[in-house]
Formats: structure tokens, C-alpha cells, sequence
């Protein structure tokens, strides 16, 4: 399963949307980090590579918004069990 996530920054914090659908672009909310440190956690957790982290939260300083895609285990939801 690929996440597709969008960045944006707000302040010293980030907010971390999920393309949700696949005919309609409907971005739902799904973590928000009060701080670089936590953004960084959280996309580490989710499988994201430390250098795309630290580049896709360069550019969202720079930019409006970023988008990184991580290769994601299956979803608790699908009925199967998540892979650390």
C-alpha cells in the first residue's frame, strides 16, 4: 500500500494530510506535529526514509505545500495486520 501524504507548515508545527478516495482528491487530516521533531517521528513510524523526511520538510518551509508518497504496510482496516 502506497500513502500518499501531503505537508503543510503552520507556524513551528506541520500538518500531515492522506489523499483519501480514489476518483476525488479529498485530503482528511492525519497528524498533526507540533514541531519538526514530531513531524519527523511520526513520518519515520509511518516507513518514510530519513533523507525524504528531512527534504520534504525543507520544502514545506519553502513552499505551500509538499507531497511524499511511502511505501506502507497494509492497513489495519483491510483486515490485516500491521507490519513493524
Amino acid at each position: 500500500m502506497i500513502q500518499n501524504l501531503e505537508i503543510r507548515k503552520q507556524g513551528e508545527g506541520y500538518v500531515i494530510l492522506e489523499q483519501a478516495g480514489s476518483n476525488y482528491h479529498a485530503d482528511q487530516t492525519v497528524h498533526e506535529a507540533a514541531n519538526r521533531a514530531d513531524a519527523e517521528a511520526w513520518l519515520a513510524e509511518q516507513g518514510a526514509a530519513p533523507e525524504d523526511i528531512a527534504r520534504a520538510l525543507d520544502d514545506a518551509g519553502e513552499t505551500a505545500r509538499v507531497l511524499i508518497e511511502i511505501n506502507g504496510d497494509y492497513s489495519e482496516a483491510e483486515g490485516f495486520p500491521r507490519v513493524s
